[in-house]
């Protein structure tokens, strides 16, 4: 392999990582987005029925958890 095969090589692989790093990067904060916008919703039906605030938040949270795994 000379200097030249070894530079091509080295930069597709650097391309398709990059690639697949965006990819990752996207799906995470749009994940997040919607996660955020189901919480949004459910923490508003909470709000209108008669459970507790304590039970509200806690229902939050351990869904925010759940969906984030």
């Amino acid at each position: 392999m000379d200097t030249t095969e070894i530079i091509n090589s080295i930069t597709q692989i650097a391309a398709d990582f990059g690639l697949r790093l965006l990819y990752a990067v996207l799906i995470i904060f749009v994940g997040r987005w919607v996660i955020k916008l189901l919480l949004k919703i459910i923490k508003s039906a909470l709000e209108k029925t008669t459970v507790e605030e304590t039970i509200r938040i806690f229902v939050a949270n351990l869904l925010n958890s759940l969906l984030m795994v």
